[in-house]
């Protein structure tokens, strides 16, 4: 019973922990209170405020770092796998990549029309953080999907950077299976987007978007073309 209450009392704190997210409207990266500053805000005991800290990292809401306390999470509790992709057994790169074709140029798009000069920034950043990893061998999964999550971001649109979030996991997929194919195209194109944003050129950030999606795609029909001639 007494296991129970525990429990109720650390689902009702986590719940007020994610009140209090939102209704002081904190930005993903801001700095929580202390964990003594928290106790004394939400009524709570230590044990029991690590506890629903611990649900809340799980959640994506929190994330902690050591030495330095709790953060609002970048992923504003968006699941690791929300759309359940891992328990698909079939190969899904091609329907992965059509979806981001539906979305991500429109994506590109809005950033054009409606980026920040702070954001224009963070998204050029990002795309230089590609090229250095590239250029020194290096994996690039993580900066490329920063770069795509930038765009979203600067979209202005809530809900398209939430649903970029949930596919941008085929960002690493679709570099492990093109191998060292895509690397110089992904340099040039973004380069291209990044230009398109800063200049405010909506339809040919569309366009470099669109072309640089397109080349995985191709790339991934070649290889079927090529294991069906094989076989």
């Amino acid at each position: 019973m007494a296991e129970g209450r525990e429990t109720s009392r650390t689902e009702s704190v986590t719940e007020r922990i994610m009140k209090y997210i939102r209704d002081s409207r904190l930005e993903p990266g801001t700095r929580m209170p202390t964990e003594t500053a928290c106790m004394e805000l939400f009524g709570v005991s230590r044990s029991t405020l690590r506890e629903a800290v611990k649900m809340l990292v799980a959640m994506n809401v929190l994330e902690t770092r050591q030495g330095s306390g709790m953060f609002v999470s970048p992923r504003r509790g968006i699941p690791d796998d929300p759309l359940g992709l891992y328990f698909i057994y079939d190969d899904i790169r091609l329907d992965l990549l059509n979806v981001r074709l539906l979305i991500e140029p429109t994506v590109a798009k809005l950033a054009a029309e409606r980026a920040t000069a702070e954001e224009m920034a963070a998204i050029r950043q990002a795309a230089e953080r590609v090229e250095d990893c590239i250029q020194k061998g290096e994996l690039y999964g993580e900066a490329d999907m920063a770069f795509h999550r930038m765009l979203a971001a600067a979209s202005g649109n809530q809900v398209i950077f939430r649903l970029a979030i949930a596919i941008e996991q085929s960002i690493e997929q679709n570099i492990a299976y093109a191998g060292g194919y895509t690397e110089v195209n992904t340099m040039h194109l973004h380069r291209k987007i990044v230009e398109a944003v800063e200049s405010r050129n909506g339809m040919q950030a569309y366009y470099f978007m669109t072309r640089h999606l397109v080349l995985f795609r191709e790339h991934f029909g070649d290889e079927e073309a090529r294991a069906i001639d094989n076989g």
